[in-house]
């Protein structure tokens, strides 16, 4: 985040539709400021290889746990 000057979130929803395949990313907002914040993800630009690191880093992260 600091890297990119962002916020979390924004980082994870320029992560996310930076994804082979994908067009779109649908974020919820409870607030205005939420959804005016998430929109500014893309304005967040990520090189290939900090995209790559990020899918490993969700890859270590292992299965979710379903009870």
């Amino acid at each position: 985040c600091d890297e990119h000057k962002c916020t979390t979130a924004q980082l994870v929803i320029a992560w996310t539709i930076a994804q082979e395949g994908l067009t779109v990313a649908l974020c919820g907002a409870r607030k205005v400021k939420n959804a005016v914040e998430n929109a500014k993800a893309g304005d967040v630009n990520l090189s290939e290889a900090t995209i790559s690191r990020m899918r490993e880093d969700v890859k270590a992260l292992g299965e979710p746990i379903v009870e």
